[in-house]
């Protein structure tokens, strides 16, 4: 599925359940169906601590939030597109942070935080010509490792290549973040997969590799 027709799909459902008549309808998911999803997110999120499975589930999880994140940003970056889409985009990118203090380093001359991108005035400021980009070769540097109770912190590294094909390495942090979440008319604590700050690395991949190594 392309980006656009992805994005597309979210955007239809957020309009969807965004409307009126779906908050006056409560038979939309019968009660069976709603325990049946609790229990199955319970068992997969609501782990006390990460196990090496969960480890390397969360893992891939970040490595898709990551891929995501390319998608996001072409989207928002191409002024050929409506700006309610191009604002979408660059909402859902916002929300795949850990914070929106957090700073991206991934355009050229430019390191900004998430909030200040995902503006609007900056997007229709900034964003005049269509360009792409790419992130190749993501990798997860460093496993999740334990901070406190309800926080893991992890390190992936990737290339980015725009539209001079002139590549660049980046680092970036992700998280596991245990947090209450309603479900119905329960609260549940589920962990949450969010990214942090991407920054450029200067060096290669192997010089990447040993500052993750000394990191652990």
């Amino acid at each position: 599925m392309s980006k656009y027709l992805k994005l597309s799909v979210i955007l239809l459902i957020y309009v969807l359940c965004s409307a009126k008549s779906c908050n006056n309808r409560n038979d939309m998911l019968t009660e069976t169906q709603l325990l049946v999803t609790r229990d199955s997110l319970t068992r997969q999120f609501q782990q006390a601590s990460l196990t090496c499975e969960t480890s390397l589930t969360f893992g891939a999880t970040a490595k898709q939030k990551l891929s995501d994140i390319c998608d996001y940003l072409n989207i928002t970056m191409d002024p050929t597109l409506d700006k309610p889409f191009r604002l979408k985009a660059a909402s859902l990118l916002g929300e795949s942070f850990h914070s929106n203090t957090d700073s991206l380093e991934i355009l050229p001359d430019m390191q900004i935080s998430i909030k200040d991108f995902c503006n609007e005035a900056f997007i229709s400021k900034n964003f005049t010509q269509k360009g792409s980009i790419t992130f190749d070769s993501i990798r997860v540097l460093k496993s999740l490792q334990r901070e406190s109770d309800s926080l893991y912190i992890g390190k992936m590294c990737f290339i980015q290549r725009a539209n001079s094909n002139k590549q660049k390495n980046f680092v970036i942090d992700f998280y596991a973040i245990k947090r209450n979440k309603s479900f119905g008319a329960a609260q549940i604590r589920v962990w949450e997969i969010k990214l942090g700050s991407i920054f450029q690395f200067h060096a290669d991949y192997a010089e990447i590799r040993k500052h993750a190594a000394y990191a652990k």
